[in-house]
């Protein structure tokens, strides 16, 4: 190949600098250089050049320069050109072969690539690739050969053939091109290649066959799924089996390793009697042996990858490995299974291979709880034998859940440092624990639970209580007792429990401080937090106080568990509020605290507050309701009204703190909610009446409190920080709406006038950004109260917020889309409220006319509701129907919106044709007699706008309309039907 002049020393020592410079800069600068010599027309002459050069850095050069102008002009070169590189990279393997140095073969190696790159797209020029390979390297000279006459190959060069061979497969697996035919590749890689390859496998260095197997195994997998073609490696995986027991750990190790891949990659390459045979070596006198003498040697990377092995062989058939549990003749297997779960050391740290059976022994439970059919079909319908079955299984899983107890326990005499490196692992460790013993619960049942609730039991009466087993034990409590509720619950668990709490449970906890003690005390609260179902029968209720006092104490003492306590009292307060009422003055103190403490966390306080008000809740009597909502509503107005008089807002933790009080009103609201949806099933009609006529009257004044502290904190204008704060605005709109859901009087119910006189009030005041907030509380408002509000009420509100506001509106996309939400929603629950309204017709409907051409995908979902629901008019009355009816009729406005519709739809991106077919749809269903009309009108009108630009017409359109109108709206045709036009608009193909 022709080179014109360049400077080859100049090449030479920009290699040598490239592998020796440390300066990443000059690396960087050096590698742009030499990639442009790689590319240019001298490539072909510097890689030979690099090749014959006796530093192994041009050498690995030259041969990558060859990988780089293979890869690309492959695609050009002619049948003559292929040749001529591959018989120079036949003559560079030779000569680095004949030089018998250590350190040539990753050159060796890449340049075997180049020629397996050549192969496998040139597969039928090159059929002969491993002869020719074999014929050059005995005979020194680089050669092509074309025929199959050399097949008797002697072993001299066998690591550089299967190297090839090993090459050539990973080659085809990586192969991605479509100007291969891949299905004939893998066929003739299997007629030709393979038979040649399983000849020269394990006749010369072990090692070496091993790693060409592997490959081989990985590229069958793919091939298989790839093609037709079907491999038998019987032959050689019973060859592959006989390594894994010879007598030389490497090779033994990777014959492991290479087994592992077919059980993880395509078990099925092992047929039954392969199977039988590497069940006879595992569980047989050579896997004990093997398993001792790597405990021996602390080999522990391989006891792991013979764990993997053990498990991915039983896991091919996991039904198989059930039913075996039968017949007492397995019972050394499963003690081999236990043994090798049970191996000693630290979860993560010290062992994974517990962490490997945790799968295992799941999908085996799975099998006895949900394949009982196909086990009795094994056991040959013999009933006695599923019976024994299922007691041996119930057996094995209580010792393995006994292995999986020790092996969760937070390790103690680890330095909190060391623990930290492996920390987050282990407890993803526990939580699979967790989920495994939820597995079994079906299994074991309530044995397991009572030996968990033993375990504590002792563990509290003992004079020294280990905690460590206490806490583990409660760990798994909680995860089991997602099994239960208060319909399903068996009263000896009941009974468990109640023998855990009348013992000095809490005062034993509580006893240990050292810092060992805080998983036992942070699982304690979990585990208080979990056993709901208790609380919630008679036997449980007599234990909430001591409860709650456990929990008030550890999330008042110590950082580390306020978080977790204070979730845990709002989860049972607000469980348990009809049974806390009596507890409810053991809050006051402590509420007094949390609202007048700037320093309490925000969520601890408003969490607290929010168990109060669940209790005052529960308090049938609505004038003490009152009473209590009095004093609580009276200590955060105080200091609501303190911050704001005496100008205490001045840094980012006063308004913080202001901003948690003002949550904590929205925290009672959800506290006073009905905790049922239907009243009655809370209230007689008795209680109903009483409390209808309190909270209309409201002695205690408490609807007017709460709007006063509103209107202090988001309303004043002296203080244009609080005023202008998107969040109070937020927390102010979220108070008013905890109360729109509520089917009876009370605390939060506001009348309709008092939330829009909030609304119109902010929004007259209020930045831009704490619009959506006050369009979503109005929102709340009509989809709540839509029967009963005023519709001079709603008209004025959407003068004022909206129509008044329009300029400003347009400016913003999130105000956009919400505005027209609204228009959407009244428009859906009852349309009377907005449509009578002069400015409909004229502005309303013009901007959502407007808002079908945005490019905002959320502004264009809400804009199609709207004009669907206009269309359709599911809840409007005669006189309703009749004015809609009229404007798309008389006052063409369905010609309008047919036309903006079909004009946006065509330059619309594919994304959105959804939300203009949804449109089209409702609009064909409910005008069939005169949608025809109006899409031909718009296609007229498109096409002149189309000359008017000098783009060529739509011919198809009346093809498309008649389509259109034929599928009657029906949902998937019509899509089929738009979809395909605008593929076909816009010079597409389906995909």
């Amino acid at each position: 190949m022709e080179q014109d002049d360049f400077d080859l020393d100049q090449v030479i020592g920009l290699v040598e600098l490239l592998y020796s410079s440390r300066d990443p800069d000059q690396v960087i600068e050096v590698q742009k250089i030499l990639q442009r010599f790689q590319k240019s027309s001298n490539s072909w002459y510097i890689s030979n050049q690099l090749l014959l050069n006796d530093s192994i850095n041009c050498k690995f050069f030259g041969a990558l320069t060859y990988t780089v102008g293979i890869n690309l002009h492959l695609g050009e070169f002619s049948t003559d050109l292929k040749f001529k590189i591959i018989l120079e990279l036949l003559n560079h393997v030779i000569l680095l072969i004949n030089e018998n140095k250590n350190n040539t073969l990753f050159v060796i190696e890449k340049l075997l690539s180049n020629l397996a790159i050549i192969f496998v797209t040139s597969y039928k020029e090159w059929s002969y690739s491993l002869q020719s390979l074999y014929a050059s390297l005995k005979n020194k000279n680089p050669q092509i050969i074309n025929d199959s006459n050399i097949n008797d190959f002697d072993s001299t060069y066998d690591m550089i053939l299967l190297l090839f061979s090993q090459i050539v497969v990973e080659e085809t697996s990586k192969l991605e091109s479509s100007n291969v035919d891949k299905s004939n590749l893998h066929k003739f890689i299997h007629e030709k290649f393979f038979p040649i390859t399983s000849a020269l496998l394990f006749r010369t260095e072990m090692i070496k066959s091993l790693d060409c197997l592997g490959s081989w195994i990985q590229y069958i997998s793919t091939a298989e799924l790839e093609s037709v073609e079907r491999y038998d490696l019987s032959i050689i995986l019973d060859h592959l089996l006989d390594l894994i027991i010879l007598n030389n750990a490497d090779i033994s190790q990777r014959a492991i390793n290479v087994t592992v891949d077919i059980l993880d990659t395509n078990p099925s390459m092992l047929n039954k009697v392969l199977k039988n045979k590497l069940d006879s070596l595992i569980f047989g006198k050579w896997g004990v042996n093997y398993l001792q003498s790597l405990i021996e040697d602390h080999d522990f990377e391989n006891i792991n990858q013979f764990s993997r092995l053990v498990i991915l062989f039983l896991e091919t058939d996991i039904i198989h490995v059930a039913h075996l549990l039968a017949d007492d003749a397995n019972n050394e297997k499963f003690e081999f299974l236990l043994n090798l779960t049970n191996f000693p050391g630290i979860p993560i740290d010290e062992e994974l291979i517990s962490k490997d059976f945790i799968e295992f022994w799941s999908e085996l439970a799975e099998a006895y709880v949900d394949d009982e059919d196909r086990l009795l079909v094994l056991l040959k319908n013999d009933t006695d034998q599923l019976m024994k079955l299922n007691q041996k299984a119930t057996s094995i899983f209580q010792r393995v859940s006994s292995i999986y107890w020790s092996k969760i326990h937070i390790p103690v005499n680890v330095d909190d440092e060391e623990f930290k490196l492996y920390k987050e692992e282990f407890m993803s460790y526990r939580s699979d624990v967790a989920d495994f013993f939820d597995t079994i619960y079906p299994i074991v049942k309530i044995a397991m639970y009572k030996n968990l609730i033993d375990t504590i039991s002792n563990n509290i009466s003992s004079a020294k209580p280990n905690f460590q087993d206490i806490e583990a034990s409660l760990f798994l409590i909680n995860s089991i007792s997602s099994n239960f509720n208060e319909d399903n619950i068996n009263t000896n668990i009941l009974s468990y429990l109640t023998n855990i709490l009348e013992s000095n449970f809490f005062e034993i906890i509580s006893s240990n401080n050292s810092n060992e003690n805080k998983y036992t005390i942070s699982t304690t609260i979990q585990f208080l937090s979990s056993i709901d179902f208790f609380y919630k029968h008679k036997i449980g209720l007599k234990y909430l106080p001591s409860i709650l006092n456990f929990l008030f104490s550890c999330m008042l003492e110590s950082n580390l568990y306020h978080l977790s306590s204070s979730k845990a009292i709002c989860r049972i307060s607000n469980d348990c509020r009809l049974s806390l009422v009596g507890y409810l003055p053991n809050f006051e103190n402590l509420i007094v605290e949390m609202i007048n403490n700037i320093n309490i966390l925000p969520i601890i306080r408003e969490r607290i507050v929010n168990s109060y008000a669940s209790i005052i809740q529960g308090i049938k009597n609505p004038e003490i309701q009152g009473k209590n909502l009095n004093i609580l509503l009276g200590l955060i107005n105080e200091k609501c009204v303190q911050l704001i008089t005496n100008n205490q807002i001045t840094n980012e933790n006063t308004l913080n703190y202001l901003i948690s009080l003002l949550n904590c009103i929205y925290e009672i609201g959800k506290g006073m909610q009905l905790p049922e949806d239907d009243v009655e099933d809370f209230y007689s009609q008795e209680e109903i009446n009483l409390i209808n006529e309190y909270w209309t009257n409201d002695s205690y004044n408490i609807h007017d409190k709460i709007i006063r502290i509103i209107t202090e904190v988001s309303t004043n204008s002296s203080s244009p920080m609080l005023l202008n704060n998107t969040e109070i605005v937020e927390k102010c709109c979220l108070i008013f709406k905890t109360g729109l859901t509520e089917s009876i009087e009370g605390p939060f119910v506001f009348k309709d006038e008092t939330l829009i006189q909030y609304i119109l009030t902010k929004s007259g005041s209020a930045n831009i950004n704490t619009m959506p907030f006050l369009f979503e509380l109005f929102d709340a408002v009509i989809t709540a109260n839509y029967k009963t509000i005023s519709p001079s009420l709603v008209s004025s509100t959407v003068d004022t917020i909206f129509l008044s506001r329009l300029p400003l509106i347009k400016t913003d996309p999130d105000l956009i889309e919400s505005s027209i939400k609204i228009l959407g929603t009244i428009v859906e629950k009852k349309p009377s409220l907005i449509i009578y309204n002069g400015n409909f017709t004229i502005i309303i409907l013009h901007f959502c006319l407007e808002n079908l051409s945005t490019s905002e995908k959320f502004i264009l979902k809400s804009v199609s509701k709207f004009w669907s629901k206009l269309i359709v008019l599911k809840k409007g009355d005669k006189r309703d129907f009749e004015f809609i009816s009229n404007l798309f009729l008389q006052e063409k406005l369905g010609v309008v919106l047919t036309y903006a519709v079909i004009s946006n739809l065509l330059k619309s991106q594919r994304s959105n044709i959804d939300n203009f077919q949804e449109i089209l749809k409702f609009l064909i269903v409910k005008y069939p007699l005169y949608v025809k009309n109006w899409l031909e009108d718009a296609f007229a009108k498109v096409n002149e706008e189309r000359v008017n630009q000098r783009i060529d017409e739509l011919k198809s359109y009346h093809v498309f309309i008649k389509k259109l109108i034929m599928t009657r709206g029906k949902t998937q045709a019509f899509q089929n039907v738009v979809k395909e036009y605008w593929l076909e608009t816009n010079g597409l193909f389906n995909y």
